[in-house]
């Protein structure tokens, strides 16, 4: 399956810098690359992912740049985690208090663990036997709330074997 002009400019960004130059869609390899020769296609696209928070318009210097918002990066990392990662014998834990007057984005928070794949061992303490903090370093800093979590790696747990079994993980 081809992959959409909004994920090849937002693959591109990460790629490049994280930020592309107002005058790049306008060049013609530019375009050649994404394989949409229209100029309002690329356009388009551009005011649609700034429209839903992947990427912002930015004056530096004089020059107009798009560059990619905390959301767009989430958005293309979690492209790249791997669909069935190989296990490396260690768990990740995360441990969060967040404040009660930020309790949608706890919420919103405890969502994205469970999409991960983690699994509640208490009320916040989170466990998962794959290492994604790379994409969890983006969701925390997305929603500011990096003063409030904490992540642990641990080479063994109490109670592994349950937990093994939770995973579905085969022995080491």
């Amino acid at each position: 399956m081809e992959e959409s002009l909004t994920y090849k400019i937002l693959r591109t960004l990460a790629e490049i810098g994280d930020e592309i130059s107002e005058i790049l869609p306008r060049i013609k390899s530019f375009n050649e690359v994404f394989k949409y020769p229209d100029l309002k296609s690329i356009n388009s696209t551009l005011y649609s992912l700034k429209t839903r928070g992947y990427i912002e318009r930015v004056e530096i210097e004089g020059r107009v740049i798009y560059k990619l918002t905390p959301k767009g990066k989430i958005r293309i990392i979690k492209e790249y985690l791997p669909k069935k990662p190989k296990w490396d014998g260690k768990w990740q834990i995360v441990i969060f208090d967040i404040p009660e007057k930020k309790k949608k984005t706890r919420e919103v928070f405890r969502e994205k663990l469970y999409e991960l794949g983690f699994k509640k061992m208490q009320k916040s303490v989170w466990i998962f036997p794959y290492n994604v903090k790379e994409y969890l370093e983006l969701v925390i800093e997305y929603f500011y709330i990096k003063p409030f979590v904490k992540f642990i790696t641990a080479d063994s747990i109490s109670d592994e074997e349950n937990w093994k079994r939770k995973f579905k993980l085969k022995k080491k």
